[in-house]
């Protein structure tokens, strides 16, 4: 019986299919998001972000700590070498102007 039921729900020409628009879905899914507390909203947000970029590149994450630890190492040795934020900020700017 609730195999059938679950059958019943996925065929949209079953004469019992209740088809709801997907508009309707998202409206609904974004006034529950929207009720959350504001980090509750953010690591949602953050979740479906991050399911959009796919599944990360095997070993991707491991690099990334990797190069962290490089770079906080330099810092930590006076080797590397900085530059004002502003300055960054300026240089971004002009490139999508």
């Amino acid at each position: 019986m609730a195999d059938e039921l679950a059958l019943t729900a996925l065929d949209p020409y079953h004469p019992n299919a209740k088809i709801i628009p997907v508009a309707t879905t998202v409206e609904r899914l974004a006034q529950d998001a929207l009720a959350l507390s504001d980090r509750e909203r953010a690591e949602l947000a953050h979740k479906i972000l991050v399911s959009l970029d796919g599944v990360p590149d095997k070993g991707s994450e491991d690099a990334w700590e990797d190069e962290i630890a490089r770079r906080v190492q330099k810092i930590r040795d006076g080797t590397a070498k900085g530059r004002p934020a502003s300055e960054v900020f300026d240089d971004i700017e002009s490139r999508y102007k």
